[in-house]
């Protein structure tokens, strides 16, 4: 658009930030969280308490694990989002832009507007 105004975005950054973004929740998706195998911890009451105890602790991690993917897609594609709209912010900008030009050339110009065979002298 000229004049140094205009929006815009290093696309290729952001692409790169999208990418590492993307690789972060594959290594996020692929943590293999077993549990314990059943009576691992012993069959006494403290042996069951700290196996469901450690139970709890691997779906807690499981859960943040799984939350902690979404957002990382959801930040990426949050990113391309951006991008999107940026570029079409430029064109519309343009387009807006063009337009007032015409029309203060237009309106800079009387004897565009009402004709040279209207003047009335």
């Amino acid at each position: 658009m000229g004049e140094g105004y205009e929006v815009s975005a290093d696309t290729e950054k952001l692409d790169g930030v999208r990418n590492r973004l993307n690789q972060q929740r594959e290594l996020v998706n692929g943590v293999d969280l077993t549990p314990p195998s059943g009576a691992m911890f012993g069959l006494s009451p403290k042996g069951q308490w700290l196996e469901e105890v450690v139970n709890r602790g691997h779906k807690n991690i499981g859960r943040s694990l799984k939350e902690t993917a979404q957002g990382l897609e959801k930040t990426s594609d949050g990113i391309h989002d951006a991008m999107v709209e940026i570029e079409g912010a430029d064109v519309d900008a343009q387009i807006a832009m063009n337009k007032i030009a015409d029309a203060l050339a237009i309106m800079s110009n009387p004897l565009v507007i009402f004709g040279k065979k209207n003047i009335p002298f």
